[in-house]
């Protein structure tokens, strides 16, 4: 009996209630393979890290990380904080 021979007979079996959520499960799990490979068919196309049209992404993280911890110096030295 082939594969497909005994999923057919599997599916003679099941109740109508057991068929709907079968069918719902497939497609669900067709969906997420397809999102999945849209998802990966990007990171081939960009890889991650590659810079793009907004540059690379290690400088914008490095300005905003110095910029919150300046803002925090200042909002702890008007608090009369010590510095560190």
């Amino acid at each position: 009996m082939t594969a497909k021979e005994k999923l057919r007979a599997q599916v003679d079996e099941l109740s109508e209630a057991e068929a709907a959520s079968a069918r719902i499960i497939l497609e669900r799990t067709a969906n997420r393979d397809e999102i999945g490979e849209a998802i990966a068919a990007g990171y081939r196309r960009v890889p991650q890290a590659t810079p793009d049209e907004w540059g690379p992404l290690f400088k914008l993280t490095e300005s905003t990380t110095a910029q919150t911890f300046q803002r925090l110096d200042a909002e702890e030295r008007a608090a009369g904080l010590d510095p560190w």
